[in-house]
C-alpha cells in the first residue's frame, strides 16, 4: 500500500494553517499578478487536488 504524506494529522491542520490563502486580498493579489503575467498571450494553468 503506497504511503499516505497527507493522512489525517496533516488534515486536522490544514485549514487552520493555509486558511491566510483564502483572504481576499492575497487572491486578488496573486490573480492580479498572473493577469499582468499572462497579458496579450495565453496562460497555461496547472492545479494540484
Amino acid at each position: 500500500m503506497p504511503e499516505d504524506h497527507f493522512g489525517e494529522r496533516v488534515a486536522e491542520r490544514y485549514d487552520e494553517r493555509y486558511r491566510h490563502m483564502a483572504d481576499p486580498a492575497v487572491v486578488d493579489s496573486l490573480v492580479g499578478f498572473l493577469v499582468d503575467l499572462a497579458r496579450e498571450g495565453a496562460a497555461l494553468e496547472l492545479g494540484i487536488g
